[in-house]
Formats: C-alpha cells, sequence, structure tokens
C-alpha cells in the first residue's frame, strides 16, 4: 500500500487490510482484491485495524494486489513516526 500526496509518499508499506470511507460507502480491501478505482471522502483510512490516518478527501486504485491512495490534505502529525517518509 502507498499513501501519497500531491508532493511527497507518505505511507508505503506491506498490510493486510484497509478500511476506508468513500462515495458510495465504507468499504475494506484485502489481499488478492477485485481491481477497484473511487473516491475516498472525509475520514480515516484505517490501516489492519490498528493505526487511522485521517483524510479530507482522495482516490484509491487496486490492481494486481497493490493499492496506492492519493489524497488532497494529509495529517502528517497523526500518522506513526515510522511509518513517514522523508
Amino acid at each position: 500500500m502507498t499513501i501519497m500526496n500531491s508532493d511527497k509518499i507518505l505511507m508505503c508499506q506491506d498490510v493486510k487490510s484497509l478500511f476506508l470511507k468513500g462515495d458510495r460507502g465504507e468499504f475494506e480491501i484485502l489481499e488478492n482484491h477485485s481491481p477497484l478505482i473511487g473516491v475516498l471522502t472525509e475520514g480515516d483510512i484505517i490501516i489492519d485495524w490498528d493505526k487511522a490516518m485521517p483524510i479530507t478527501r482522495g482516490i484509491v486504485r487496486v490492481y494486481n494486489n497493490e493499492c496506492m491512495i492519493l489524497i488532497d490534505k494529509e495529517h502528517e502529525e497523526s500518522m506513526p513516526k515510522e511509518n513517514q517518509k522523508k
């Protein structure tokens, strides 16, 4: 999973699950998920049911067992320090 904004990569790591809030409801992405492109709305990206990253909006793409999330506005102070990219 990769989370980025227009300036930089904020997080890049292997995860078991992602829980997202989309424009058509909430959904979870697991290993071998079907290809998907979706619009994310304000809420938290829940990573492995352990970490949360608040966002205002974004886009998610899942393809070939890889997930890429482009977010409009990020809150780096809420990210675990070990996951922040410099």
